[in-house]
């Protein structure tokens, strides 16, 4: 964790190498850059690390009286074509494409929208409805602005008082 390399982390693949075996070719290891890592290790360039393939077996019944032993390897990488607003949320990415459509609202838009660096580097997957942009706010969001409203108005309120009890008299 402190060469913030975990699970979920974004990288871009470098390289990957093979081996061939009798059932054809098999990934051995591949090469992630990690630009948020700092991660230096030996005979690699800086912030590059190897993924390795995991093993899994299971049992797959296909019928109640059969079943099939499958064992499985493969690299533990998902392509990162697609992420949630919610998952992204703080993120900086040097290039977006958002897809509208599943904006549930303002706050979800912004979120995917403010997540590229210029319009430049904003796509638009598909048209969208603007009511999913200016639909209402949702009702935890709208309580919770009302209440800071009212912070702000008693706060004010007693600043105001303050300043008129703390002013020196004129004699």
């Amino acid at each position: 964790m402190e060469s913030k390399i975990v699970n979920g982390t974004a990288g871009t693949l470098t390289d990957v190498v093979y081996k061939d075996t009798p059932e054809g070719r098999e990934a051995v290891c591949a090469y992630v850059k990690v630009p948020s890592s700092h991660i230096a290790l030996e005979g690699l360039p800086q912030s590059v690390v190897p993924i390795f393939p995991r093993s899994v077996q299971f049992t797959y019944r296909p019928s109640r009286v059969r079943s099939v032993r499958v064992s499985r390897s493969q690299l533990p990488l998902v392509p990162a074509w697609a992420f949630t607003d919610y998952k992204v949320q703080g993120a900086s990415l040097s290039r977006v494409v958002v897809d509208l459509t599943s904006a549930r609202g303002i706050q979800n838009a912004y979120v995917m929208l403010s997540r590229a660096p210029s319009l430049r580097k904003l796509g638009v997957f598909r048209w969208f409805s603007s009511h999913r942009i200016f639909s209402r706010l949702q009702e935890d969001l709208r309580t919770e602005l009302s209440r800071l409203a009212h912070l702000d108005y008693e706060t004010h309120q007693w600043f105001i008082n303050r300043n008129i009890s703390n002013k020196p008299s004129k004699s």
